[in-house]
Parts: structure tokens; C-alpha cells; sequence
């Protein structure tokens, strides 16, 4: 089940940083938002 959510986290980040790209903190400072760890 873990490995699932893993593997769905690392997708997103993957495809972040193809979509952002150079503005992959803007990125991350969004996601960060959303998600507080």
C-alpha cells in the first residue's frame, strides 16, 4: 500500500519537474503548501 503512495509521489515530482522545470522550487513551495509535512 506504501509502496503505491510512493510511487504515485515520485510520479508527480517526475512530471513537476518536466512541467516547471527551472521553477521546480515554485513548484515544490506549492506542493509544500498543499501538502505539510
Amino acid at each position: 500500500e506504501y509502496g503505491l503512495i510512493i510511487a504515485l509521489v515520485a510520479v508527480v515530482a517526475i512530471a513537476g519537474m518536466t512541467i516547471f522545470g527551472d521553477d521546480i522550487s515554485l513548484f515544490l513551495e506549492t506542493l509544500g503548501g498543499k501538502f505539510v509535512f
